[in-house]
């Protein structure tokens, strides 16, 4: 069981209250997103996470997760909203402390992030812009250690943390693959999206296309005409 019913029905109205204070202030949270990313996805990502805080009590309760005393968190340097509410908002339901690094790419706007956060709901989370050392020593008997990041720094970090569980979360190639029969112009538009979501900034982004040789050419004609229809400006403004 996840906490006694008394307590879990106060962890499930602490996410209600982030749920309704994430749609009522959803303006200032733009403005806080918008800082390292761009509107259109920023706006995304908002959706994105109240729709899975709005699938956590059924998760939660389907897969049963044993409570533990504290997961440790080396925070992503982008999509930092709902990567929070994956690693911290929906994890208060079963664990009691959550430590969390930000990357320093990210440090000042997570560091907002995390206070407007804080005034909607008090999720048993705590914000540490520390060095690495310091937070592994502050960290050191977790029982769940959450690392985005490069994979090399990765094993590093989790020689250090040999009794948790260990969550690795980091890019990958994500290749395009367009076959012989693909419709080159949905293709081409796809291949643009993909590849400039968020301004590149997202570790599904593709980086690598594979293309049939039949084809090569007309992708490659009607994909120069798609980067050239690329508007380019300032992160805060819709469809940039």
């Amino acid at each position: 069981m996840i906490f006694a019913t008394k307590e879990r029905d106060v962890q499930l109205k602490r996410l209600d209250k982030l749920i309704s204070g994430i749609r009522t202030n959803k303006v200032e949270l733009l403005d806080i997103l918008t800082e390292i990313a761009t509107y259109d996805s920023a706006e995304a990502e908002i959706e994105s996470s109240i729709a899975t805080l709005l699938g956590a009590e059924e998760e939660v309760e389907r897969y049963n997760p044993p409570t533990i005393d504290r997961i440790a968190v080396y925070h992503s340097s982008n999509v930092l909203l709902y990567s929070y509410v994956l690693y911290a908002a929906i994890p208060s339901l079963f664990c009691k402390e959550i430590l969390i690094r930000p990357s320093t790419k990210a440090l000042s706007t997570m560091v907002k992030l995390h206070d407007f956060l804080m005034k909607q709901a008090d999720i048993p989370s705590q914000l540490l812009p520390i060095s690495q050392r310091k937070f592994r020593e502050q960290a050191g008997q977790s029982d769940v250690v959450v690392f985005t990041g490069n994979y090399e720094n990765s094993l590093k970090v989790q020689q250090t943390y040999p009794q948790a569980l260990f969550l690795y979360f980091g890019a990958g190639i994500n290749p395009f693959i367009i076959g012989e029969k693909a419709n080159i112009e949905d293709a081409s538009k796809r291949a643009v999206a993909a590849r400039v979501y968020n301004s590149g900034q997202d570790c599904m982004c593709p980086n690598v296309y594979f293309v049939h040789e039949n084809m090569k050419e007309r992708f490659l004609a009607t994909l120069i005409q798609e980067i050239k229809e690329l508007q380019i400006g300032k992160r805060n403004v819709p469809g940039m």
